[in-house]
């Protein structure tokens, strides 16, 4: 890709589906660029595991709408993968750690 269209090479981020090979084969012509797992397929591996520990669909609906946000009506309330800078990730990350723990044992 990289040799057709050398333009590529100054990419910043690369989405992919989480799996290892995939992210190695665009990170060595991309090493300055960032790997994401795109959100459909982290959603589905937060589901997974969820449903994998016992978590009742209602329960999991609230971890979900933790993590990912939610709309409610026509305004949205943010969620941990809103975070605008590592330091407010940790933070909500922590307030949510507390809600979690009295939430399920």
């Amino acid at each position: 890709m990289v040799k057709l269209h050398p333009s590529t090479q100054n990419v910043l981020l690369y989405v992919t589906d989480g799996e290892k090979a995939l992210a190695e084969g665009f990170g060595r012509p991309l090493p300055f660029a960032l790997n994401l797992m795109c959100d459909l397929h982290m959603k589905d591996n937060i589901s997974s595991k969820l449903s994998e520990l016992g978590i009742s669909s209602t329960l999991a609906d609230l971890y979900r709408d933790d993590i990912f946000g939610k709309n409610i009506g026509s305004s949205r309330q943010p969620g941990l993968i809103d975070a605008s800078s590592p330091q407010e990730f940790e933070s909500k990350l922590g307030s949510l750690s507390e809600v979690w723990k009295r939430r399920h044992a």
